[in-house]
């Protein structure tokens, strides 16, 4: 559904804040989904990322593909 809601955008930043934890699994499909969006010449960000999330994201690379902006 995110592929499909980006399809006719350019950029699209998504709010994290509700976004407790990640599991390794989802983390991998992230990154496969984004690193589709950013070759389309998509940017995605996402903020409110909490640090535990963000340590994971940095891992699996996903930080590569998307803009990831840690909660204040």
């Amino acid at each position: 559904r995110f592929a499909a809601y980006v399809a006719d955008r350019r950029e699209v930043t998504v709010d994290c804040t509700q976004l407790r934890r990640l599991d390794f699994v989802c983390a991998g499909q992230l990154f496969n989904v984004l690193a589709t969006l950013q070759a389309q010449g998509k940017l995605v960000g996402l903020r409110n990322v909490n640090a535990m999330v963000a340590a994971l994201l940095r891992v699996m690379s996903v930080d590569q593909v998307a803009h990831v902006t840690l909660r204040s």
